[in-house]
């Protein structure tokens, strides 16, 4: 029997020269562009849902972004949790083991290897 689609729908989507570069530089060693990509707009998307960004700009000042703003409070979040962690002697977990996105698990390759 088949296995259902995961990932049906498709879309094109144009981004801007140097984007694919600096997505590159931020991927995790088991983690694909696709799979960046469908994160980051899941993420959004969750953000969206629970009114997160109309809460959020009330709260902007000036000229500041959504982007500036949460990527500021990322950081203070990020700052605050290493500081109490340290506090405590607490050691970060280590980070989970699964299969890698994007790799096909137990089965032949989609293109056959040419015989050389």
């Amino acid at each position: 029997m088949a296995t259902p689609k995961r990932f049906a729908g498709m879309t094109m989507a144009r981004f801007l020269e140097g984007t694919f570069a600096r997505i590159g530089t931020v991927l995790s060693p088991d983690e694909d562009r696709a799979s960046f990509i469908r994160n980051a707009v899941e993420s959004e998307i969750a953000r969206g849902d629970q009114g997160f960004y109309s809460d959020l700009r009330r709260h902007l000042l000036g000229r500041e972004s959504e982007l500036d703003f949460c990527l500021n409070a990322e950081r203070r979040a990020v700052q605050d949790r290493k500081a109490a962690l340290a506090g405590k002697g607490v050691e970060r977990a280590p980070p989970a083991q699964g299969p890698r996105p994007g790799k096909r698990l137990g089965r032949k390759p989609i293109r056959p290897q040419r015989k050389r």
